[in-house]
């Protein structure tokens, strides 16, 4: 599966940030934010095709329950993939 490679990579761009002191955060830790302008640059660089990012909401689909920011990059994503 590729979708660990993609969240990987959304880190590793500056997608996911602590809330406090902007390091590098983890996508499901307390206090992460989500850098929407750093997301688009991610996205609009990826490697991956729409198919994989479509195959990546259904696995952040999956992790509703974990933390709050699953949810808003599904939703910040699923609009990428739709403009």
């Amino acid at each position: 599966m590729i979708n660990w490679e993609i969240e990987d990579y959304l880190s590793e761009n500056k997608v996911f940030l602590n809330g406090i002191n902007g390091n590098i955060a983890s996508l499901g830790a307390y206090m992460t934010v989500i850098d929407n302008r750093n997301l688009i640059k991610a996205y609009d660089n990826a490697p991956y095709t729409k198919e994989q990012w479509k195959d990546f909401l259904s696995y952040l689909e999956g992790h509703f329950y974990l933390a709050p920011t699953f949810k808003l990059l599904y939703l910040y994503i699923k609009k990428l993939i739709e403009l």
